[in-house]
């Protein structure tokens, strides 16, 4: 029992979910230790240095997958979502309403679409390279230069509004009752669109039947996930709207109960 680097190398991304799964299959248990101090990775945070990051995520989620078995890895409907998102018709991303801070929402829900783009294009791609037929065409450099362009337009007026970010970061979970705010017709989902478009289109499409088939093996199996999860999500709010005190670490007990990752 052991790191697997021949599949996943040292920084690749994905060893740390597939020791966990290797651990499992020996018949020994994974622990949550609530209590215990977090670990705190002190990893680059420039907009390309996680880009990048996540775009290996992609990729290690699809070796998990592809390589490992490892199902629950797996999106069905990724090339439908890429496809929204390169569109600007998906809204299927975290609006982080809980921040107090209008620029900070603003730069946070920029960034959560961001990143979620870049895991599928690495997803995809290398679903592709496996499969022997590329789903998405990567040009790097440029696709990275549109990143850094959208960040500079998110996180200008964040930075002077608050130049101490991390001091002037407050939340109040009660925001999540709220209707829509105005910030988020801001959140530049059509730069972030037009990027995909120009620099990480789709290619190969349609889909060869095997292919098609392979990608969306699992999608029924989601969809019943997906209802379940939701139900547990329903039943936590009803438990916690009723409650005086609203806060993060509450949540995240409930969740850790119900068996929903966060």
């Amino acid at each position: 029992l052991g790191f697997d680097e021949r599949v996943f190398p040292a920084m690749a991304g994905g060893e740390d979910a597939e020791f966990g799964y290797a651990t499992r299959d020996h018949g020994l248990a994974v622990h949550w230790l609530g209590e215990a101090r977090p670990v705190i990775h002190a990893l680059p945070e420039t907009i390309e240095q996680v880009t990048e990051r996540f775009m290996r995520y992609g990729l290690s989620g699809a070796r998990l997958y592809q390589r490992c078995g490892r199902w629950a890895e797996s999106v069905p409907s990724a090339v439908d979502w890429y496809r929204d998102l390169s569109c600007n018709a998906s809204t299927d991303y975290r609006r982080f309403r809980e921040i107090v801070s209008p620029d900070a929402q603003l730069a946070f829900a920029t960034y959560e679409c961001i990143l979620t783009a870049v895991w599928l294009a690495g997803y995809l791609r290398e679903l592709g390279r496996t499969l022997g037929h590329e789903i998405v065409a990567i040009d790097g450099q440029r696709l990275d230069a549109g990143w850094q362009e959208i960040s500079l337009s998110v996180g200008d007026a964040l930075t002077k509004q608050h130049p101490d970010v991390w001091q002037a970061l407050q939340t109040d979970v009660r925001r999540w009752r709220e209707p829509p705010r105005a910030t988020e017709e801001r959140i530049p989902t059509d730069q972030i669109a037009a990027n995909l478009r120009r620099h990480a289109p789709l290619v190969g499409l349609p889909l060869p039947p095997e292919v098609d088939s392979y990608l969306s093996h699992w999608v029924d199996d989601f969809e019943r996930r997906s209802v379940e999860d939701c139900a547990k999500v329903s039943d936590i709010w009803t438990t916690m709207r009723t409650s005086t005190e609203l806060t993060i670490e509450k949540l995240e007990r409930h969740a850790r109960a119900a068996g929903l990752p966060l």
